[in-house]
């Protein structure tokens, strides 16, 4: 059986997109036909949590005002897929800023706005990830399936019996694919 490297896992691979491809031209279409995504600065300030933009967002516009702006960070792994994140930035009645550092540092980030998908506080409930291959590698759209199914937003019951074992799909494509991606 085919090993993988540990460092594999302390790798970055998704990233703001350097442009926008027609594989970002077509997601951001599917998801929010009448927006564009724009360049926004990330400008975190003390108390901010990674991964916790809309609550980041809601305490900006409770400190400084303006208000909050819904939408998808769009991200890429070169070579492999695009992806959308739902996501929150602050809306100062000038400019749209990022108030959430993001895991790997970024200084601006890629966000399409979305105003029909707003955040449910009261539920706490997220939305899951938009996944689209970028069709290089065969195994991708498998990859995303496993990916999706062991979000913690999804019924494991109800998507483990409809595509059977999200461990062995998942496992298949790391040993099999990942170094090619590298």
């Amino acid at each position: 059986m085919a090993s993988v490297k540990a460092e594999i896992f302390t790798k970055r691979f998704t990233t703001t997109p350097n442009s926008i491809s027609a594989a970002v031209a077509s997601l951001c279409d599917e998801l929010s036909p009448d927006h564009r995504p724009v360049r926004v600065p990330v400008r975190s300030g003390s108390g901010t949590v990674i991964g916790e933009c809309f609550h980041n967002v809601q305490a900006k516009v409770a400190k400084d005002g303006g208000s909050i702006t819904y939408g998808w960070l769009i991200w890429e792994w070169p070579r492999v897929f695009v992806e959308a994140e739902h996501h929150a930035v602050w809306n100062d009645g000038n400019a749209l800023i990022d108030v959430t550092p993001h895991i790997h540092g970024e200084f601006d980030v890629l966000f399409l706005p979305d105003p029909q998908r707003v955040y449910d506080y009261e539920g706490r409930t997220r939305l899951i990830n938009v996944k689209r291959s970028l069709g290089v590698f065969k195994n991708v759209e498998g990859w995303i399936i496993a990916s999706d199914l062991s979000s913690p937003h999804w019924s494991s019951t109800h998507w483990a019996t409809r595509f059977g074992s999200i461990a062995a799909c998942s496992r298949r494509f790391w040993t099999s694919n990942i170094w090619h991606l590298q």
